[in-house]
């Protein structure tokens, strides 16, 4: 396979028995290669399965994902094959809220039986050659994965925190209402309270995490990011209001339309959630995930994928209520991060 047609010519060595090289432009003759890359990658296998989506779906759409603007794909090649990949794209909402330019890996892959070094390789290689202003950069692997976590680590990227991975059927279920209290749609007015319930549950590991980092800007993070369920269409969310409009939980969800176009399952996913800790044994969390479940069914979902922080004071409770639901662990991921310049670089 001539790589030069696709990427620019010259790769590098380091250490280890294949080329890094940055791939510009279209995919072109590389995309059979990636495809294969992506099926043979197991690490997700359990989770791929409990959605109902075939490996080679589920590739193909990975695949698609590697065209988002502004994003930087580098390839490891050894023999006309790739042993690895690593795409990571600029976080444009979060950088500009929070001051910094953070950046995430979204795919960091590598191949069965690949030298150990590629994946510190293909790092390396981005954090020389990035030709864009970065303060941060976070990547979320699979807790299964030790070549891409070894990879980061001898980076000298950091564990910042932990997600167990779950699906739930979308199937008949009770709903109910909490004592005292309404369920109704997520509304602008009440973005506010939701992002300091984010804040106050630690179950959300979205964005970079660092003692020095201001409130203010974390919590108006949360709330462009909840504005996006208020706002964008297939996705939303529900409140749980007391009789004196107080926000006392939340939880937003949105379809996974994109996946949906290569696969033959309808998917989403319920992302943001937080209750109150004065009413955390009181079952309104379980309420919230029963109504958010029933309105995705009603629209012809037919699974849901579920991320619970580890490091959350409340992720054994939350744990207990999606299995309650039905909803198996199926995988772990780890979130690592690397601060490059804590200084903030925008206004």
């Amino acid at each position: 396979m001539a790589l030069s047609i696709a990427i620019r010519p010259g790769g590098e060595h380091h250490g280890v028995d294949a080329d890094v090289w940055q791939v510009r432009g279209p995919l072109g003759e590389l995309t059979s290669e990636i495809v294969r890359l992506f099926v043979l990658d197991s690490r997700y296998d359990s989770l791929i399965e409990a959605t109902g989506v075939s490996h080679e779906e589920m590739a193909a759409y990975r695949c698609s994902k590697l065209a988002e603007p502004g994003g930087v794909l580098l390839v490891a090649e050894r023999a006309g094959r790739l042993e690895g990949l690593l795409f990571m794209t600029p976080e444009g909402l979060q950088s500009a809220v929070l001051g910094h330019y953070i950046w995430s890996i979204r795919q960091l892959v590598i191949a069965p039986g690949a030298s150990s070094g590629t994946a510190g390789a293909l790092i390396a290689t981005a954090l020389r050659h990035l030709d864009a202003p970065v303060d941060c950069i976070v990547a979320r692997v699979p807790a299964r994965d030790p070549a891409a976590i070894c990879g980061l680590q001898e980076q000298g990227f950091e564990a910042s925190g932990s997600e167990v991975v779950g699906v739930l059927q979308c199937r008949e279920r009770p709903v109910g209402e909490p004592t005292h209290m309404k369920i109704v749609p997520l509304h602008q007015r009440y973005l506010g309270e939701a992002a300091d319930l984010i804040r106050r549950n630690g179950d959300c590991v979205c964005c970079p995490s660092a003692a020095w980092m201001k409130t203010s800007r974390v919590n108006r993070l949360y709330q462009c990011l909840l504005a996006g369920y208020v706002e964008q269409p297939r996705a939303g969310g529900l409140v749980a209001e007391d009789p004196a409009g107080e926000v006392r939980g939340f939880l937003t969800y949105r379809r996974r339309i994109w996946l949906g176009e290569f696969t033959r399952r309808n998917l989403a996913s319920l992302d943001f959630f937080g209750v109150h800790p004065d009413l955390k044994s009181n079952g309104v969390g379980e309420v919230l995930h029963r109504h958010a479940l029933s309105a995705l069914q009603a629209e012809s979902v037919d699974a849901v994928e579920v991320r619970t922080s580890v490091a959350s004071p409340d992720a054994a409770r939350r744990l207990e209520m999606l299995k309650k639901l039905g909803c198996g662990a199926f995988s772990s991921d780890l979130i690592f991060q690397r601060w490059l310049n804590r200084g903030a670089s925008l206004c």
